[in-house]
């Protein structure tokens, strides 16, 4: 192969070889950059329906863009039929090779299980399984930067059954107990394996050892390693609990996601660090005087004494925490898990109304771009608007241990407020204060209550956090009013609450032209027009993408900003790789930002990677539960995926907690369409329509329902209505086209798709993945108006395959 050249590479040496493959480094004569050739062996992709599932598997992988794994540039084949992938290449040796020379130190040890974990977690958050993590697919590079190899291999060795052929003792030492016992795995078998990994860096050998094969498997099956402090000196107590804890038989009982597992590995890194760089305390060690004192005073007096004198003389910090304070030895005090409802309104003036949301909401965005700190987002918080809260049962539902409260009281520009802070796992209070203020002040006063609560949660913030809490978008008390009034009437959710938006948010922007969140909202008000429907888009988006655009040229750091300007690229521009790389750059700057994951959710959607879009939007609920949308959201998208059954209960999970929210009731209707139940889907959509608030959008997919059911004359019915309403306001064009695709009347759709796509129509861009399309899907013309729009002309056949 040396010498050899294969499509546009040249191979320039072998680099090693395994049951997987031959790698050889090569260099690429396009781009004249060095490139590593895995070339697969022909046993593995010898079966053609293996070989198609592993190019989707490797597709999926290409995918995977994080620091921590090998990037993949592209998978081909030789002209004989062998296929091979290209990957970066780099400098550096295997985790294998630096084992080989002993054991690491703690602090490697550490920093390399760190990025280990961080790869898989943005791997698993795609729904990518790695199966075969070990040294031998851990490279470490010239600069120190671990980077996983092969996603995507071990699986196609299960795909295609393989035996023993191919495979080492190495790899079976590092499989996990369900891997090993033949039953199904998921993300945790790779943080088992990471365990094993872990164990080896800190001993120099695999926990689990045999001399063949089945003596190891009966090991991982049956038996529990030596503990890692009984073969090694120095070894932190909580590094050997984060290993036990990798390497628990049962899954359910280890860690359920590699980004628990680097917080924790992250945490010792930092209390080592402190630990290293503290001071010794003078009364560290006893003097030899001290301890004949004190048994001379435990002979005569008694042990209950000499405790006594010891929290006096030595102040014994755990013992009086627990006295003092109520907190076990050992506890930090430090509470990382955070709810803040919205206040209560005292006047129960609806004029004062966005004082008691907007002040929560906005203290709850700002802790939020805390790096150690877990906030509930408003909109799970706010389920508890104007209820008498339980508030332990509040905190076990939420899962957060400290919880904040408040009441607002306003007479003329006069403000009192009281809040206070609770620890509800111990029925405690925290923190709490009562103010009296102008409402002018009000600036000052959220950011003296977020000093307050990091107080007395004893978090530690990094420089980058105190920058963070430090930074104020606005200092005119003013605009930052305006702006909270026009987030609470953007919040309702009604033509008349956004255009009340919009005029606040513009009242805002004149008062203080650099309000980057002010601009934010106006984008949003904007789009939102058009998503619901109110307005043509092109008289809204444009104005939308300048005010986003502005806000950015104020502050590229503003996670909300990104997330605005994608949503415009998407629905608007159609432009999916922008959009894609403003929601990522979103998710990067504030990772617990559920929105922007639910909306990026559904762009991969609609680019047709479902499997990926399911991982991210089942990320957004996990990180906004209560969420009537997202929760919504995530049944559309098992919708899309054919998941009948998942997406009808998670449609009625949202019903559940709302039974009035429409958009759930219209995914389970088109549930009921694809199961051929249409009396069902009519009378769930007729239940939509009969509502005072019903939207043009509601008796479209009434008319549709009917279209499905075979109820012509009900579905021209709602066409004429939809035309009488088309005479005053606007109407997207999708309306007309969803009725007549249910009808089968393939050229009226595909007239009315037309002017969706000359109109820009917002709801345009659900047209590969919604299922309402399926009766037109086989027509060319379907086709051809996704490739115009810059689609996978069949998306919804790769959401098939997955």
């Amino acid at each position: 192969m040396i010498g050899r050249i294969i499509s546009h590479y040249r191979i320039l040496e072998e680099l090693g070889r395994g049951g997987m493959g031959v790698v050889y480094r090569a260099e690429d004569a396009k781009l004249k950059r060095p490139v590593a050739l895995k070339f697969l062996p022909p046993e593995l992709t010898r079966d053609k329906e293996a070989k198609t599932r592993f190019i989707h598997e490797a597709q999926a992988a290409s995918a995977l863009q994080h620091h921590n794994i090998c990037t993949i540039h592209e998978i081909d084949e030789t002209p004989d039929g062998q296929l091979f992938i290209v990957m970066d290449c780099y400098g550096g040796e295997t985790l294998k090779q630096k084992i080989a020379g002993g054991p690491l130190s703690i602090d490697d040890t550490i920093d390399i299980a760190i990025q280990i974990a961080e790869g898989l977690s943005e791997a698993h958050g795609a729904s990518m399984v790695h199966r075969d993590i070990k040294p031998g697919n851990i490279m470490l590079t010239d600069r120190g930067i671990v980077k996983i190899l092969d996603f995507g291999l071990a699986k196609l060795g299960d795909r295609t059954k393989m035996t023993r052929t191919g495979t080492t003792l190495g790899t079976v030492a590092y499989m996990s107990p369900e891997q090993a016992a033949g039953g199904t795995v998921d993300h945790r078998t790779d943080i088992w394996s990471l365990g094993v990994v872990l164990y080896e860096m800190i001993t120099g050998r695999p926990p689990f050892r045999g001399d063949h094969e089945p003596a190891v498997l009966y090991s991982i099956l049956n038996e529990s390693p030596e503990p890692v402090t009984a073969l090694r000196s120095g070894v932190p107590l909580e590094l050997e609990r984060i290993t036990d804890k990798c390497l628990t038989k049962d899954p359910a009982e280890r860690y359920q996601s590699a980004a628990d597992l680097s917080a924790d590995l992250r945490r010792l890194k930092r209390e080592m660090s402190e630990r290293t760089s503290r001071p010794r305390p003078k009364n560290a060690v006893m003097p030899r005087a001290k301890t004949r004192v004190l048994r001379i005073v435990a002979a005569v007096f008694g042990t209950a004494i000499v405790l006594l004198v010891l929290l006096a003389a030595f102040n014994i910090g755990g013992v009086r925490d627990r006295f003092v304070t109520g907190r076990r030895p050992g506890d930090t005090g430090r509470i990382e898990s955070l709810a803040i409802l919205p206040f209560v309104n005292i006047e129960k003036d609806p004029n004062t109304d966005y004082l008691s949301d907007e002040i929560p909401a906005s203290i709850t965005g700002s802790l939020s771009r805390l790096s150690n700190l877990r906030v509930v987002p408003r909109t799970t918080a706010f389920r508890y608007r104007g209820r008498e809260a339980d508030l332990a049962a509040v905190g076990r539902k939420l899962n957060v241990r400290a919880i904040l409260t408040g009441q607002v009281h306003v007479h003329g520009k006069d403000l009192s407020i009281s809040a206070e802070l609770v620890d509800v796992a111990n029925d405690r209070q925290l923190w709490g204060d009562r103010y009296s203020l102008k409402l002018a002040d009000v600036i000052t006063l959220e950011q003296d209550i977020i000093t307050q609560i990091t107080d007395a949660l004893r978090l530690r913030l990094s420089a980058t956090d105190r920058d963070r809490l430090a930074k104020s978008e606005t200092e005119n008390p003013e605009a930052h009013l305006l702006y909270l009034k026009g987030r609470y009437f953007w919040n309702k959710r009604s033509e008349d609450g956004v255009r009340s938006a919009i005029a606040q948010f513009q009242q805002a922007i004149e008062d203080d032209p650099a309000y980057a969140l002010a601009y934010t909202g106006l984008a949003d008000s904007y789009s939102i027009l058009a998503a619901f429907g109110i307005a043509a888009p092109r008289d809204v988006f444009p104005k939308a993408k300048a005010a986003a655009s502005r806000a950015l040229e104020i502050d590229r750091t503003l996670a909300e900003a990104h997330v605005s300007l994608a949503f415009i690229l998407q629905h608007y521009e159609w432009n999916w790789l922008e959009a894609q790389k403003e929601y990522k750059q979103a998710i990067e700057l504030d990772p617990a930002y559920a929105t922007a994951l639910h909306w990026y959710g559904l762009l991969l959607l609609t680019m047709g990677r479902g499997t990926e879009a399911v991982a991210t939007v089942e990320r957004a609920a996990r990180l906004d539960p209560l969420s009537l949308p997202i929760t919504a959201s995530l049944g559309t998208v098992y919708l899309s995926m054919h998941q009948y059954e998942r997406a009808e209960a998670q449609c009625m999970k949202a019903i559940d907690m709302d039974s009035s929210f429409a958009m759930a009731r219209t995914v389970l209707a088109e549930v009921y369409v694809q199961k051929g139940m249409y009396e069902k889907a009519i009378k769930a959509w007729k239940s939509i329509a009969e509502l005072p608030t019903r939207t043009p959008e509601d008796i479209a997919y009434l008319g549709y329902g009917y279209a499905r059911g075979a109820r012509m004359d009900g579905a021209r019915k709602i066409l004429a209505e939809l035309n009488n309403q088309a005479k005053d306001h606007y109407v997207p064009p999708c309306f007309f086209a969803l009725i007549h695709a249910g009808m089968g009347e393939k050229d009226d759709a595909f007239t009315w798709l037309q002017r969706a796509y000359e109109e820009r129509d917002y709801y345009l861009g659900d047209l590969g993945s919604a299922t309402e399309y399926d009766p037109i899907r086989s027509d060319p013309r379907f086709g051809a108006l996704l490739g115009r729009m810059g689609l996978n002309p069949l998306p919804r056949a790769i959401s098939a395959i997955e």
